[in-house]
């Protein structure tokens, strides 16, 4: 494709619209860097730490061919870059779908998606508990889910709204995932996935995504809540919702 530019420049495809878009003036997403920014570092700190070893352990490797050859601790730069530009471009359009489709059409049923998910996924456990990337991907998702279906209550408030987002980033997610398996920049070991694929893409890839962009959507929703400048608003004690103004 670009040679060894590829990752590179796919990395910067992903948040180069997004990032400038940000300062756009009905949206103002630059104001919101400031849950934003550490809600995507300390995922990142997260992912890094879990891609490091996924690493090691053989679940995927990097092809050399499309990589600028540098590496911080076993891992391309691209991939460091990776956890970065990819949240903040599924945040940009999380903020922006508020601003664009006023009503929550999926909030109602934020619940029930969260509750379905969170009956399959113990049974991916249980049957595929030998193969690394679906069990660990499924167990991670299955304890954020319980999180917020118990403790954090965020059907209540943005669950519908991340759900949205994410249907609507599914299209991104295939053109960039599909580069990325086809060439292929990212190169999977079967035997500690499924082997069913999307095209070229294992299907762990939609759980692992989901995963990653809702830790990143409950600290950055967590750091606004804490300073009363929820979004869409910050529960009472009563756990109903109140308006911000």
């Amino acid at each position: 494709m670009f040679g060894h530019y590829t990752y590179l420049l796919i990395d910067l495809a992903c948040i180069a619209l997004p990032l400038i878009a940000s300062f756009e003036h009905r949206i103002t997403f630059y104001k919101k860097w400031k849950w934003l920014l550490p809600a995507i570092f300390i995922s990142y700190l997260f992912m890094i730490v879990w891609d490091h070893y996924f690493t090691v352990f053989g679940v995927w490797g990097f092809n050399p061919d499309f990589l600028l050859g540098i590496e911080i601790w076993g891992l391309p730069l691209e991939e460091h870059m990776f956890f970065f530009c990819i949240p903040y471009a599924y945040m940009f359009t999380y903020e922006a779908l508020k601003h664009l489709v006023k009503q929550d059409y999926i909030g109602s049923s934020s619940l029930y998606i969260s509750g379905l998910l969170a009956i399959g996924l113990p049974i991916i456990i249980y049957l595929h508990f030998n193969q690394l990337y679906t069990a660990l991907t499924a167990l991670c998702l299955e304890f954020l889910l319980i999180q917020h279906m118990y403790v954090f209550r965020s059907h209540k408030r943005y669950l519908g709204r991340f759900y949205f987002a994410f249907v609507v980033c599914l299209i991104p997610f295939f053109v960039l995932n599909g580069i990325l398996t086809s060439l292929p920049v990212v190169i999977y070991n079967n035997r500690e996935n499924l082997g069913i694929r999307m095209g070229t893409i294992p299907i762990e890839d939609l759980f692992y995504g989901l995963f990653n962009l809702l830790l990143v959507v409950t600290i950055y929703e967590r750091l606004a809540k804490k300073r009363g400048d929820g979004i869409l608003g910050i529960e009472d004690d009563e756990g109903e919702q109140a308006e911000v103004k």
